[in-house]
């Protein structure tokens, strides 16, 4: 993310030459934004204040 641009998983696909041939999630239920929040810091280890400032510039979305 030099640029400040989101890669996308089409985007490292491209650039690793990586076929994505199957669905990666399927969620049954949309998530609240504490749960999305709470997954981006378990899964991913972003710090809380990070996770706060992207769903405060996104506005959840």
């Amino acid at each position: 993310m030099l640029s400040g641009r989101l890669l996308t998983l089409y985007d490292m696909s491209c650039l690793l030459h990586l076929p994505i041939e199957v669905r990666l999630l399927d969620h049954t239920t949309s998530l609240t934004k504490d749960e999305g929040a709470l997954l981006t810091m378990t899964l991913l280890g972003v710090e809380p204040v990070d996770v706060d400032m992207q769903v405060t510039e996104t506005r959840g979305v």
